[in-house]
């Protein structure tokens, strides 16, 4: 790589950084606060009681049955949803793949968004 190849990544890098940590930022940030506040017994009503407990509140939590059967049925309910999601998406995507009459139409809500067809009539001058 050239001096100049090395410099030209340096500034593209440094023009990603902003944006870069404003997501790290919003994405991360409620996970680290959630989990600080997590390990506090904090009364919801006056916030400002709190107690520092560590991780009794996950010992309490991994130790209920209640936890565990919903963790069971979550886990139940996505296996389920994904693939019905999945079998009927490939049952819709087939039958858009299939020959019909009228598919050829710009506006057939099952082949394109109207939204999204060529606003210019002449779509090879832009090539």
């Amino acid at each position: 790589m050239s001096p100049r190849e090395k410099k030209e990544t340096k500034l593209g890098f440094l023009y990603v950084l902003p944006a870069l940590l404003l997501i790290i930022l919003v994405a991360f940030w409620p996970i680290i606060r959630t989990f600080y506040l997590s390990l506090f017994n904090l009364n919801l009503k006056f916030h400002l009681a709190t107690r520092f407990v560590g991780f009794k509140n996950y010992i309490r939590l991994l130790s209920e049955d209640r936890f565990w059967n919903d963790t069971k049925v979550i886990f139940l309910f996505t296996i389920v949803s994904v693939s019905l999601e999945l079998f009927f998406g490939l049952l819709i995507a087939l039958a858009i793949n299939k020959r019909f009459k009228g598919r050829c139409l710009e506006n057939n809500p099952l082949y394109g968004a109207p939204f999204a067809r060529r606003s210019s009539g002449n779509t090879k001058a832009a090539i």
